[in-house]
């Protein structure tokens, strides 16, 4: 970013533009913009680019493994970063010793220079990677950094690949946007079946705060408010 930006601005911003743009047209082309926080519709959307867009630059900056979670960028497009970061480090490198002009005052850094640091540095990234995937990375996990799972397909199997009730609660935790439609009539099904139970045998996690994030239409008419 910093050679880029003392060598060409107008490339800079060219990066910028089609980085986070090709980022964003993903995340829409595969349903996955819309964060799983509940909050008003109208402000899912901005609230949801700002977000995503503040998690991609945090995973460029640091190569944080938490944004490889699906409810983030996804394994998928988190290695596919991690992979373009490098290559574009040596595309940048190209650009800064062809563009920026030297005035001789010893302000720009040598091309000899330049390529051996940056060699070495994803020389140094590769080998770190490496060892991390092949003797760090718990085999049953490593295949999270490569995963296609959208976030709004990990939502829905949080629901639908567990078995206790406990644990399928959680799906009205999340946004109604990203399961109702795809599977919002199995979940007031199995809801207005239980409840009557639930409110019988009162188990630990129905507490307060669950009956709260249930909505109304799936709690049975008869039982609402007991």
């Amino acid at each position: 970013m910093a050679l880029l930006a003392v060598a060409s601005s107008k490339a800079l911003g060219l990066y910028l533009l089609a980085d986070y743009g090709f980022y964003i047209k993903y995340k829409i082309f595969r349903r996955d913009l819309i964060l799983f926080l509940p909050m008003p519709t109208t402000a899912s959307y901005p609230v949801s680019l700002i977000l995503g867009v503040v998690s991609k630059t945090i995973a460029d900056f640091s190569g944080s493994l938490h944004f490889r979670l699906p409810c983030h960028l996804g394994g998928a497009y988190f290695f596919f970063n991690l992979v373009t970061s490098q290559i574009s480090v040596l595309v940048t490198v190209h650009v800064y010793n062809t563009s920026f002009e030297d005035s001789g005052d010893g302000a720009k850094i040598d091309d000899e220079v330049l390529w051996r640091i940056f060699g070495s540095l994803n020389g140094a990234w590769l080998v770190v990677m490496s060892f991390f995937l092949f003797r760090v990375a718990v085999p049953s996990y490593r295949h999270m950094l490569w995963s296609t799972v959208s976030g709004r397909q990990w939502l829905q199997a949080c629901f639908l690949e567990n078995e206790e009730d406990g644990e399928k609660v959680a799906i009205f935790t999340k946004y109604r946007l990203l399961w109702e439609s795809d599977m919002g009539a199995e979940v007031m099904e199995w809801a207005r079946v239980h409840w009557a139970e639930w409110t019988r045998e009162q188990p630990k996690w129905f507490t307060p705060f669950v009956i709260a994030t249930v909505p109304d239409d799936y709690i049975p008419a008869e039982l609402l408010g007991g």
